[in-house]
Protein backbone atom coordinates (compact mmCIF):
# COMPACT_ATOMS: atom_id res chain seq x y z
CA UNK A 1 0.00 0.00 0.00
CA UNK A 2 1.31 3.56 -1.05
CA UNK A 3 1.81 5.26 2.41
CA UNK A 4 0.75 8.23 1.76
CA UNK A 5 -2.38 7.10 0.57
CA UNK A 6 -2.29 4.98 3.93
CA UNK A 7 -2.28 7.98 5.53
CA UNK A 8 -5.29 9.91 4.41
CA UNK A 9 -7.84 6.70 5.12
CA UNK A 10 -9.73 6.87 8.22
CA UNK A 11 -12.08 4.00 9.89
CA UNK A 12 -15.14 5.68 10.63
CA UNK A 13 -13.91 9.38 10.37
CA UNK A 14 -14.84 9.52 13.86
CA UNK A 15 -10.88 11.31 13.91
CA UNK A 16 -8.55 13.51 11.74
CA UNK A 17 -6.87 12.59 8.99
CA UNK A 18 -3.86 10.33 9.64
CA UNK A 19 -5.18 9.36 12.51
CA UNK A 20 -7.44 6.06 12.12
CA UNK A 21 -10.14 5.46 14.55
CA UNK A 22 -9.43 1.87 15.57
CA UNK A 23 -5.93 3.92 16.39
CA UNK A 24 -7.74 5.94 19.11
CA UNK A 25 -7.95 4.12 22.50
CA UNK A 26 -4.68 2.35 21.54
CA UNK A 27 -2.90 5.95 21.39
CA UNK A 28 -4.70 7.08 24.30
CA UNK A 29 -3.49 4.29 26.14
CA UNK A 30 0.14 4.69 25.42
CA UNK A 31 -0.37 8.62 25.80
CA UNK A 32 -1.47 8.01 29.70
CA UNK A 33 1.15 5.30 29.74
CA UNK A 34 3.57 7.88 28.42
CA UNK A 35 2.13 10.46 31.27
CA UNK A 36 2.52 7.96 34.14
CA UNK A 37 5.75 7.06 33.47
CA UNK A 38 6.95 10.82 32.68
CA UNK A 39 6.02 11.72 35.87
CA UNK A 40 7.21 8.63 37.88
CA UNK A 41 11.17 9.28 36.94
CA UNK A 42 10.50 13.38 37.62
CA UNK A 43 10.02 12.69 41.28
CA UNK A 44 13.67 11.35 42.51
CA UNK A 45 15.29 12.02 38.78
CA UNK A 46 14.98 8.46 38.27
CA UNK A 47 16.46 6.94 41.47
CA UNK A 48 13.73 4.38 43.19
CA UNK A 49 10.90 5.51 45.62
CA UNK A 50 8.07 4.06 46.95
CA UNK A 51 5.81 6.60 44.98
CA UNK A 52 7.90 6.37 42.02
CA UNK A 53 7.94 2.63 41.71
CA UNK A 54 4.31 3.07 41.85
CA UNK A 55 3.60 5.17 39.06
CA UNK A 56 6.39 3.06 36.72
CA UNK A 57 4.52 -0.09 37.34
CA UNK A 58 1.42 1.38 36.55
CA UNK A 59 2.90 2.61 33.47
CA UNK A 60 4.23 -0.91 32.96
CA UNK A 61 0.93 -2.30 33.50
CA UNK A 62 -0.18 -0.14 30.68
CA UNK A 63 2.24 -0.97 28.12
CA UNK A 64 1.35 -4.69 28.40
CA UNK A 65 -2.11 -3.72 28.24
CA UNK A 66 -1.65 -1.85 25.03
CA UNK A 67 0.62 -5.21 23.36
CA UNK A 68 -1.89 -7.79 24.33
CA UNK A 69 -4.90 -6.21 23.44
CA UNK A 70 -4.10 -3.91 20.67
CA UNK A 71 -6.66 -5.93 18.56
CA UNK A 72 -9.46 -5.45 20.93
CA UNK A 73 -8.50 -1.82 22.14
CA UNK A 74 -8.27 -1.03 17.95
CA UNK A 75 -12.14 -1.83 17.80
CA UNK A 76 -12.90 0.72 20.20
CA UNK A 77 -13.37 4.31 19.32
CA UNK A 78 -12.51 7.55 20.64
CA UNK A 79 -14.31 10.72 20.22
CA UNK A 80 -12.59 13.31 18.02
CA UNK A 81 -12.00 15.36 21.15
CA UNK A 82 -10.44 12.79 23.23
CA UNK A 83 -7.14 11.99 22.20
CA UNK A 84 -5.98 15.61 21.85
CA UNK A 85 -7.51 16.01 25.20
CA UNK A 86 -5.51 13.65 27.10
CA UNK A 87 -2.31 14.54 24.94
CA UNK A 88 -2.79 18.42 26.16
CA UNK A 89 -3.06 17.43 29.69
CA UNK A 90 0.38 15.35 29.47
CA UNK A 91 2.10 17.87 27.68
CA UNK A 92 1.21 20.56 29.56
CA UNK A 93 2.10 18.34 33.03
CA UNK A 94 5.08 17.72 31.27
CA UNK A 95 6.42 21.05 30.53
CA UNK A 96 5.29 22.69 34.25
CA UNK A 97 7.23 20.00 35.74
CA UNK A 98 9.73 21.42 33.69
CA UNK A 99 8.98 25.13 35.07
CA UNK A 100 8.29 24.70 38.49
CA UNK A 101 11.20 22.77 38.93
CA UNK A 102 14.95 22.73 37.85
CA UNK A 103 15.12 20.74 34.75
CA UNK A 104 18.47 18.99 35.41
CA UNK A 105 20.69 18.56 38.48
CA UNK A 106 23.40 20.57 37.97
CA UNK A 107 22.08 23.92 37.32
CA UNK A 108 22.32 26.91 39.08
CA UNK A 109 18.77 28.37 39.04
CA UNK A 110 18.19 31.46 41.03
CA UNK A 111 16.10 33.51 38.84
CA UNK A 112 12.81 33.98 37.08
CA UNK A 113 14.72 35.33 34.37
CA UNK A 114 16.60 31.42 33.95
CA UNK A 115 13.00 30.36 32.66
CA UNK A 116 12.70 32.52 30.00
CA UNK A 117 13.07 29.58 27.40
CA UNK A 118 10.97 27.25 29.27
CA UNK A 119 8.22 29.87 29.09
CA UNK A 120 8.57 29.84 25.19
CA UNK A 121 8.85 26.37 25.16
CA UNK A 122 5.31 26.07 26.63
CA UNK A 123 3.69 28.31 24.43
CA UNK A 124 5.46 26.24 21.67
CA UNK A 125 3.93 22.92 23.06
CA UNK A 126 0.43 24.28 24.27
CA UNK A 127 0.55 25.66 20.41
CA UNK A 128 1.56 22.20 19.03
CA UNK A 129 -1.33 20.80 20.83
CA UNK A 130 -4.12 22.73 19.73
CA UNK A 131 -3.02 23.22 15.64
CA UNK A 132 -2.72 19.26 15.41
CA UNK A 133 -6.54 19.36 16.29
CA UNK A 134 -7.44 21.51 13.00
CA UNK A 135 -6.88 20.41 9.55
CA UNK A 136 -4.52 22.99 8.30
CA UNK A 137 -1.56 20.89 6.60
CA UNK A 138 0.42 23.75 5.83
CA UNK A 139 0.52 25.25 9.45
CA UNK A 140 1.29 21.69 10.95
CA UNK A 141 3.86 22.30 8.97
CA UNK A 142 5.04 25.26 10.00
CA UNK A 143 4.81 24.59 13.90
CA UNK A 144 6.66 21.45 13.34
CA UNK A 145 9.72 23.59 13.22
CA UNK A 146 8.77 26.26 15.53
CA UNK A 147 8.68 23.53 18.25
CA UNK A 148 12.28 21.78 17.08
CA UNK A 149 13.55 25.47 17.00
CA UNK A 150 12.23 26.17 20.60
CA UNK A 151 13.65 23.35 21.93
CA UNK A 152 16.70 24.01 20.06
CA UNK A 153 17.46 27.17 21.99
CA UNK A 154 16.54 25.79 25.00
CA UNK A 155 18.97 22.83 24.83
CA UNK A 156 21.79 25.39 23.92
CA UNK A 157 20.79 27.11 27.08
CA UNK A 158 21.22 24.00 29.42
CA UNK A 159 24.91 23.42 27.41
CA UNK A 160 25.52 26.98 28.65
CA UNK A 161 24.11 26.59 32.37
CA UNK A 162 26.41 23.44 32.86
CA UNK A 163 29.42 23.02 31.43
CA UNK A 164 31.04 20.66 33.85
CA UNK A 165 28.46 18.03 35.33
CA UNK A 166 29.15 16.21 37.94
CA UNK A 167 29.03 13.02 36.52
CA UNK A 168 31.08 10.16 35.55
CA UNK A 169 30.04 9.79 32.02
CA UNK A 170 30.46 13.45 30.99
CA UNK A 171 34.39 12.83 31.79
CA UNK A 172 34.62 9.37 30.12
CA UNK A 173 32.71 10.79 26.86
CA UNK A 174 35.13 13.76 26.52
CA UNK A 175 38.47 12.09 27.03
CA UNK A 176 37.20 9.00 24.99
CA UNK A 177 36.88 11.82 21.96
CA UNK A 178 39.81 13.68 22.73
CA UNK A 179 41.94 10.21 22.75
CA UNK A 180 40.64 9.63 19.30
CA UNK A 181 41.35 12.49 17.89
CA UNK A 182 44.60 11.71 19.17
CA UNK A 183 44.98 8.82 17.04
CA UNK A 184 44.94 7.00 20.81
CA UNK A 185 42.63 3.51 21.39
CA UNK A 186 39.76 4.97 23.60
CA UNK A 187 39.33 1.43 25.40
CA UNK A 188 43.21 1.34 26.18
CA UNK A 189 42.94 4.65 28.60
CA UNK A 190 42.41 5.23 31.83
CA UNK A 191 39.57 7.93 32.76
CA UNK A 192 39.28 10.35 36.05
CA UNK A 193 37.52 8.84 39.61
CA UNK A 194 35.17 11.97 40.39
CA UNK A 195 33.65 10.23 42.96
CA UNK A 196 36.59 9.49 45.13
CA UNK A 197 38.15 6.14 46.66
CA UNK A 198 35.37 5.16 48.64
CA UNK A 199 32.40 5.45 45.70
CA UNK A 200 29.90 2.63 45.80
CA UNK A 201 29.35 2.41 41.75
CA UNK A 202 32.24 0.74 41.13
CA UNK A 203 34.40 -2.16 42.19
CA UNK A 204 37.69 -1.31 43.74
CA UNK A 205 39.42 -4.25 41.62
CA UNK A 206 38.89 -0.82 39.09
CA UNK A 207 40.18 2.51 40.96
CA UNK A 208 43.81 3.61 41.14
CA UNK A 209 44.14 6.60 42.81
CA UNK A 210 42.30 9.30 41.05
CA UNK A 211 41.85 7.18 37.40
CA UNK A 212 39.62 4.52 36.89
CA UNK A 213 40.99 1.21 35.68
CA UNK A 214 39.04 1.93 32.19
CA UNK A 215 38.13 3.39 29.11
CA UNK A 216 35.27 3.89 27.08
CA UNK A 217 32.80 2.15 28.18
CA UNK A 218 30.18 2.11 24.96
CA UNK A 219 29.99 0.21 21.87
CA UNK A 220 32.00 2.44 19.57
CA UNK A 221 28.90 3.93 17.79
CA UNK A 222 28.23 6.07 20.70
CA UNK A 223 31.31 7.47 20.26
CA UNK A 224 31.74 7.86 16.65
CA UNK A 225 28.71 9.67 17.20
CA UNK A 226 29.49 11.90 20.10
CA UNK A 227 32.46 12.97 18.28
CA UNK A 228 31.33 15.70 16.24
CA UNK A 229 30.22 17.82 19.15
CA UNK A 230 33.63 17.52 20.77
CA UNK A 231 35.47 18.03 17.61
CA UNK A 232 33.63 21.21 16.51
CA UNK A 233 32.38 23.03 19.50
CA UNK A 234 34.51 20.50 22.73
CA UNK A 235 32.20 19.53 24.14
CA UNK A 236 30.19 15.91 22.54
CA UNK A 237 26.82 16.65 24.43
CA UNK A 238 26.11 18.91 21.45
CA UNK A 239 25.85 15.37 19.17
CA UNK A 240 23.36 14.12 21.43
CA UNK A 241 21.24 17.42 21.17
CA UNK A 242 21.38 17.21 17.48
CA UNK A 243 20.13 13.41 18.19
CA UNK A 244 17.29 14.39 20.33
CA UNK A 245 16.51 16.65 17.30
CA UNK A 246 16.77 14.44 14.33
CA UNK A 247 14.62 11.91 16.39
CA UNK A 248 12.03 14.11 16.99
CA UNK A 249 12.03 15.34 13.40
CA UNK A 250 11.38 11.91 12.15
CA UNK A 251 8.85 11.29 14.59
CA UNK A 252 6.66 13.93 13.37
CA UNK A 253 7.66 13.12 9.29
CA UNK A 254 6.42 9.36 10.10
CA UNK A 255 3.35 9.94 9.29
CA UNK A 256 0.77 13.54 8.09
CA UNK A 257 -1.92 14.57 10.50
CA UNK A 258 -2.06 14.83 14.54
CA UNK A 259 -0.20 11.83 15.77
CA UNK A 260 2.92 12.33 14.54
CA UNK A 261 2.82 15.93 16.00
CA UNK A 262 1.80 14.71 19.33
CA UNK A 263 4.79 12.40 19.31
CA UNK A 264 7.07 15.30 18.97
CA UNK A 265 5.58 17.51 21.44
CA UNK A 266 5.35 14.33 23.96
CA UNK A 267 9.09 13.38 23.00
CA UNK A 268 10.31 16.66 23.61
CA UNK A 269 8.54 17.54 26.38
CA UNK A 270 10.02 14.52 28.46
CA UNK A 271 9.69 15.44 32.36
CA UNK A 272 13.61 14.87 32.42
CA UNK A 273 15.16 15.14 29.19
CA UNK A 274 17.63 18.05 29.58
CA UNK A 275 18.86 15.91 32.56
CA UNK A 276 19.48 13.01 30.07
CA UNK A 277 21.11 15.41 28.11
CA UNK A 278 23.01 17.39 30.90
CA UNK A 279 24.60 14.07 31.82
CA UNK A 280 25.96 12.80 28.95
CA UNK A 281 23.82 9.34 28.48
CA UNK A 282 23.50 7.92 24.59
CA UNK A 283 20.13 6.85 24.95
CA UNK A 284 19.29 9.91 22.16
CA UNK A 285 21.24 7.97 19.72
CA UNK A 286 19.17 4.76 20.75
CA UNK A 287 15.84 6.97 20.03
CA UNK A 288 17.07 8.65 17.19
CA UNK A 289 17.72 5.09 15.49
CA UNK A 290 14.46 3.10 16.43
CA UNK A 291 12.69 6.50 14.83
CA UNK A 292 14.94 5.94 12.11
CA UNK A 293 14.31 1.97 11.88
CA UNK A 294 10.56 3.01 11.93
CA UNK A 295 10.92 5.81 9.35
CA UNK A 296 12.82 3.76 6.59
CA UNK A 297 10.49 0.53 7.42
CA UNK A 298 7.26 2.40 6.56
CA UNK A 299 8.77 3.62 3.43
CA UNK A 300 9.84 0.36 2.52
CA UNK A 301 13.55 1.60 2.32
CA UNK A 302 16.59 -0.38 1.87
CA UNK A 303 18.05 0.93 4.70
CA UNK A 304 15.77 -0.71 7.19
CA UNK A 305 18.13 -3.58 8.02
CA UNK A 306 21.32 -1.38 8.09
CA UNK A 307 19.59 1.03 10.47
CA UNK A 308 18.12 -2.02 12.93
CA UNK A 309 22.09 -3.16 12.59
CA UNK A 310 23.27 -0.14 13.84
CA UNK A 311 20.34 -0.04 16.52
CA UNK A 312 21.34 -3.07 17.85
CA UNK A 313 24.69 -2.13 18.03
CA UNK A 314 24.78 1.10 19.64
CA UNK A 315 24.83 -0.23 23.46
CA UNK A 316 25.31 -3.71 24.84
CA UNK A 317 21.75 -4.73 26.14
CA UNK A 318 20.62 -3.39 22.42
CA UNK A 319 21.42 -6.69 21.52
CA UNK A 320 18.14 -8.55 23.23
CA UNK A 321 15.63 -6.33 21.25
CA UNK A 322 16.72 -8.34 17.56
CA UNK A 323 13.71 -10.67 18.10
CA UNK A 324 11.64 -7.74 17.78
CA UNK A 325 12.96 -6.91 14.00
CA UNK A 326 10.66 -10.31 13.00
CA UNK A 327 7.89 -7.80 13.00
CA UNK A 328 9.49 -5.63 9.98
CA UNK A 329 8.73 -9.13 8.56
CA UNK A 330 5.64 -10.45 6.48
CA UNK A 331 4.21 -13.56 7.38
CA UNK A 332 4.18 -16.53 6.73
CA UNK A 333 8.73 -16.21 7.95
CA UNK A 334 10.86 -17.57 5.53
CA UNK A 335 13.87 -18.51 6.49
CA UNK A 336 15.73 -16.97 3.31
CA UNK A 337 13.93 -13.46 4.32
CA UNK A 338 14.72 -13.63 7.96
CA UNK A 339 18.60 -14.73 7.17
CA UNK A 340 19.00 -11.87 4.53
CA UNK A 341 17.61 -9.13 7.09
CA UNK A 342 19.17 -10.05 10.13
CA UNK A 343 22.47 -11.05 8.17
CA UNK A 344 22.45 -7.20 6.81
CA UNK A 345 22.05 -5.93 10.25
CA UNK A 346 25.03 -8.09 11.69
CA UNK A 347 27.11 -7.13 9.38
CA UNK A 348 26.49 -3.21 9.93
CA UNK A 349 27.07 -4.05 13.75
CA UNK A 350 30.49 -5.54 12.72
CA UNK A 351 31.88 -2.98 10.50
CA UNK A 352 31.23 -0.06 13.02
CA UNK A 353 32.51 -2.71 15.85
CA UNK A 354 35.07 -4.97 15.13
CA UNK A 355 38.00 -2.21 14.04
CA UNK A 356 38.08 -1.08 17.74
CA UNK A 357 38.03 -5.05 19.15
CA UNK A 358 40.87 -5.96 17.10
CA UNK A 359 42.23 -2.59 18.30
CA UNK A 360 43.11 -4.26 21.44
CA UNK A 361 40.33 -6.85 22.68
CA UNK A 362 41.75 -7.05 26.25
CA UNK A 363 41.53 -3.43 26.36
CA UNK A 364 37.62 -3.42 24.31
CA UNK A 365 36.59 -6.44 26.46
CA UNK A 366 37.58 -4.63 29.96
CA UNK A 367 35.85 -1.16 29.05
CA UNK A 368 33.09 -2.68 27.56
CA UNK A 369 32.19 -5.90 29.08
CA UNK A 370 34.26 -6.80 32.52
CA UNK A 371 33.85 -3.57 34.59
CA UNK A 372 29.92 -3.92 34.03
CA UNK A 373 29.80 -7.43 35.19
CA UNK A 374 31.76 -6.35 37.76
CA UNK A 375 29.73 -3.34 39.16
CA UNK A 376 27.89 -3.80 42.53
CA UNK A 377 24.33 -3.97 42.91
CA UNK A 378 22.40 -0.80 42.89
CA UNK A 379 19.45 -0.02 45.40
CA UNK A 380 18.62 2.79 44.07
CA UNK A 381 17.66 1.97 40.61
CA UNK A 382 14.16 2.18 40.03
CA UNK A 383 13.15 -1.30 39.70
CA UNK A 384 11.30 -4.32 40.81
CA UNK A 385 14.89 -5.43 42.56
CA UNK A 386 14.84 -2.06 44.89
CA UNK A 387 11.16 -3.03 45.65
CA UNK A 388 12.28 -6.63 46.97
CA UNK A 389 15.68 -5.05 48.71
CA UNK A 390 13.48 -2.09 50.71
CA UNK A 391 10.86 -4.80 51.59
CA UNK A 392 13.26 -7.55 52.70
CA UNK A 393 11.50 -10.30 50.41
CA UNK A 394 13.83 -12.58 48.68
CA UNK A 395 14.99 -11.66 45.36
CA UNK A 396 14.20 -13.70 42.17
CA UNK A 397 17.35 -15.15 40.31
CA UNK A 398 18.49 -12.96 37.37
CA UNK A 399 17.44 -15.12 34.90
CA UNK A 400 13.46 -13.88 35.93
CA UNK A 401 14.52 -10.69 33.60
CA UNK A 402 15.03 -12.43 30.81
CA UNK A 403 12.45 -15.00 31.17
CA UNK A 404 9.53 -11.75 31.20
CA UNK A 405 11.80 -10.22 28.42
CA UNK A 406 11.27 -13.48 26.60
CA UNK A 407 7.64 -13.45 27.83
CA UNK A 408 6.94 -10.26 25.80
CA UNK A 409 8.19 -11.28 22.58
CA UNK A 410 5.86 -14.82 22.77
CA UNK A 411 2.94 -11.89 23.22
CA UNK A 412 3.90 -9.64 20.57
CA UNK A 413 4.60 -12.63 18.15
CA UNK A 414 1.34 -14.03 19.10
CA UNK A 415 -0.71 -10.64 19.44
CA UNK A 416 0.75 -7.55 17.79
CA UNK A 417 0.66 -6.35 14.14
CA UNK A 418 2.89 -7.00 11.54
CA UNK A 419 3.59 -3.35 11.13
CA UNK A 420 6.36 -0.54 11.91
CA UNK A 421 4.52 0.47 14.71
CA UNK A 422 3.92 -2.99 16.08
CA UNK A 423 7.50 -3.58 15.91
CA UNK A 424 7.96 -0.08 18.16
CA UNK A 425 5.35 -0.93 20.27
CA UNK A 426 7.09 -4.63 20.82
CA UNK A 427 10.59 -2.78 21.94
CA UNK A 428 9.06 -0.31 23.94
CA UNK A 429 7.45 -3.29 26.30
CA UNK A 430 10.32 -5.24 26.12
CA UNK A 431 12.77 -2.44 26.95
CA UNK A 432 10.17 -1.86 29.91
CA UNK A 433 10.39 -5.31 30.68
CA UNK A 434 13.99 -5.60 30.82
CA UNK A 435 14.74 -2.64 32.87
CA UNK A 436 11.58 -2.56 35.16
CA UNK A 437 12.36 -5.88 36.49
CA UNK A 438 16.65 -5.71 36.48
CA UNK A 439 18.25 -2.45 36.67
CA UNK A 440 16.42 0.47 35.56
CA UNK A 441 17.51 4.39 35.82
CA UNK A 442 16.82 7.40 34.26
CA UNK A 443 18.15 7.15 30.75
CA UNK A 444 16.77 3.79 30.24
CA UNK A 445 13.50 4.77 30.64
CA UNK A 446 14.28 7.66 28.77
CA UNK A 447 14.58 5.48 25.96
CA UNK A 448 11.52 3.21 26.78
CA UNK A 449 9.57 6.55 26.40
CA UNK A 450 10.72 7.33 23.24
CA UNK A 451 10.21 3.85 21.98
CA UNK A 452 6.55 4.43 22.80
CA UNK A 453 6.87 8.13 21.40
CA UNK A 454 7.95 6.42 17.64
CA UNK A 455 4.62 3.96 17.98
CA UNK A 456 2.38 6.52 18.78
CA UNK A 457 3.77 8.58 15.84
CA UNK A 458 3.94 5.56 13.59
CA UNK A 459 0.33 4.68 14.20
CA UNK A 460 -0.90 7.19 12.06
CA UNK A 461 -0.33 4.68 9.38
CA UNK A 462 -3.08 2.22 9.09
CA UNK A 463 -2.12 -1.01 9.83
CA UNK A 464 -0.67 -3.33 6.55
CA UNK A 465 1.31 -5.87 6.20
CA UNK A 466 4.93 -4.38 6.50
CA UNK A 467 6.79 -4.04 3.21
CA UNK A 468 9.13 -7.10 2.03
CA UNK A 469 12.87 -6.43 2.66
CA UNK A 470 13.57 -9.43 0.27
CA UNK A 471 13.28 -7.93 -2.58
CA UNK A 472 14.59 -4.22 -1.75
CA UNK A 473 17.56 -5.65 0.63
Amino acid sequence: MNPSRALDQTDGGALDAGMPARHGVSAALLSVMMALLSYGVRLRGGMYSLEAFCWIAGAFGLCMISLYWFDWLGARRLSRVGLPLIVGISVTMNVILQVIFPPASYMDITKFSDFTPFLTLFIAFGATVIVATTETPWLLSRHKWLVLIAFLLTGIWMLVHTPHPAIDTFYVHQESSQALLEGRNPYAITVPNIYGPDTPYYPREFMSGDRMLFGYTYPPLSLLASLPGYALFGDHRVSMLVCLLAAGWLMASLTRGPLALFALATFLTFSRIYQVLESSWTEPLLVLLLAGTVFSALRGYRATPILFGLLLASKQHMLLFAPAGLLLLPQPWQFKQILNFFGKAAITGLVVTLPFILWDPHAFYNSVVAVHLALPPRWDSLSVTSLFHEMQWLAPPEITTLVLVALVYVIAWLRAPRTPAGFALTVTAAAFAFFVFGKGFLNYYFFVYGAACCTLAAMGEIPSPAPKLSSPG
